[in-house]
Formats: C-alpha cells, sequence, structure tokens
C-alpha cells in the first residue's frame, strides 16, 4: 500500500514538473494556404487556383466567368484556425458576397462593397478546427478573381513541443523505474 502511495505521489510530482517545465502550449501563427491544395469552379487562361495562395500578391487566380463561383484550399489536415483574408480581384468596383464554409459547413459570409484590391478579414474569437476552406462567390459586378487568400493558423513553436517531448520522455522513464521496484 505505501508503496502504491509513493507511486501515485511520483508520478504526480512528475505531471507537475511536466507542466512547470513545457509551461502553456506557445503557438505562432502561420498562413498555412501555401501548404495546402487549391482547387476551383474554373481557371481563366494562366490564372489558376493555386496561385491565390502561392504568398504572391501579384499573382492572382482568375475563374474566366461570372458567378456563382468557388474556390477551395485543402490544407492538407486539420488546423487551428484564428483568421482568413482574402485579397480581392475585381474590376469594376461593387457590391459582392462571399460565403465561406469550413468543412462543408457554412461559417460566414463577406458582403459589401469592394473594389480591387480591398483586403477582406474575418477573425475567429477563438481558434476554428477546420482542414477545408471553401469561398462561394454569389454576387459580384466583374468575372470572379481572388489576388492572395491566407489561412491563418495556429501553429506549437518547436521549442515547446521538444519540451513537451523530453517531459514525456522523463515521464516514461520514472514510470519504468518504478514498475521495475
Amino acid at each position: 500500500m505505501r508503496l502504491l502511495m509513493y507511486k501515485n505521489i511520483s508520478i504526480l510530482a512528475c505531471t507537475f514538473c511536466l507542466f512547470i517545465l513545457t509551461g502553456p502550449v506557445h503557438a505562432t501563427l502561420v498562413n498555412v494556404a501555401p501548404g495546402g491544395t487549391a482547387t476551383a469552379s474554373g481557371t481563366y487562361l494562366t490564372h489558376t487556383p493555386d496561385l491565390a495562395i502561392d504568398g504572391n500578391t501579384s499573382t492572382l487566380w482568375n475563374a474566366g466567368s461570372w458567378p456563382t463561383q468557388w474556390i477551395e484550399i485543402d490544407l492538407g489536415s486539420v488546423f487551428q484556425i484564428v483568421e482568413i483574408r482574402a485579397s480581392v480581384a475585381q474590376t469594376p468596383a461593387g457590391v459582392t458576397q462571399h460565403d465561406v464554409t469550413l468543412d462543408g459547413a457554412s461559417d460566414f459570409s463577406w458582403i459589401g462593397f469592394t473594389s480591387d484590391g480591398d483586403i477582406l478579414n474575418h477573425t475567429y474569437a477563438t481558434a476554428t478546427s477546420a482542414q477545408i476552406v471553401r469561398i462561394t462567390t454569389t454576387t459580384s459586378p466583374s468575372w470572379v478573381a481572388w489576388n492572395e487568400i491566407e489561412i491563418l493558423a495556429e501553429v506549437p513553436e518547436p521549442s515547446t513541443l521538444a519540451l513537451m517531448g523530453l517531459a514525456l520522455v522523463g515521464l516514461g522513464f520514472t514510470s519504468r523505474k518504478m514498475k521495475q521496484a
């Protein structure tokens, strides 16, 4: 009984040390869109969907047609999305509506007067998990096009992951030693 009590206290102490060593998990905001794959409802000449997520505002995706058109970004895995920004490529200026879905579920809409170069922004109050982001333009006075789409997500800092890994190895080693005793 006494050995079991010491074992539980030791595991509790190791868990506490794990938290103290690593502290809260620190994350940095990263534009994860360039690591994803873009597809779209249409493409005009060489203005392919991947150009909307290449990190270069001098390139653009153009659907080559009027609404309704969409662009979809598959991030490859689930991310904790904090913010979505989209740089408008549109001439002439006018009223637009862009509906955003995350993993197929309706999330929010940008509705209003836009012109070429405007940045549409949506910031989440708390990070939202998703892998697939789709922007569907239902209203626009021009062909549907985007200069750049950024999807900012929380990504754990490497140093936090390394410290947590070391702490878990230590916890495993301690637990193994206790089992041998």
